[in-house]
């Protein structure tokens, strides 16, 4: 059983709804923790009929995740600048963010499985 994030509803299995897509026109998602909201089926629903706010959730994800909703922009700015990036140039960015965003971006990137 899951939890939705929104009205807390028990449900089998939430769906993920992504805060951001990794750029304009790209079907690749960014999925890691801090890009992922879990909503049961209506809150998904009102979320695409525009009656759940993009900020909203972020301050549930950053609940979620003990951040700022800051920290987790940066991160995800830094992460849609980058196009197929070597481990150089991710931790070249990782690197010009603040530390607590650093921190927060390499938790979630080992999470992705993503080898830094």
């Amino acid at each position: 059983q899951s939890r939705c994030e929104k009205c807390d509803a028990s449900v089998g299995r939430c769906e993920a709804d992504h805060w951001t897509s990794r750029g304009t026109g790209s079907h690749k998602r960014l999925d890691i923790p801090i890009n992922i909201v879990g909503l049961c089926r209506q809150c998904h629903q009102e979320r695409h009929d525009g009656n759940l706010s993009k900020a909203m959730l972020l301050e549930r994800i950053a609940t979620r995740e003990r951040t700022t909703t800051e920290d987790i922009k940066a991160v995800l700015d830094m992460l849609k600048r980058l196009i197929k990036p070597s481990k150089v140039e991710i931790l070249t960015a990782i690197c010009d963010l603040r530390e607590s965003a650093q921190m927060l971006a390499i938790r979630n990137l080992q999470e992705a499985n993503v080898d830094i």
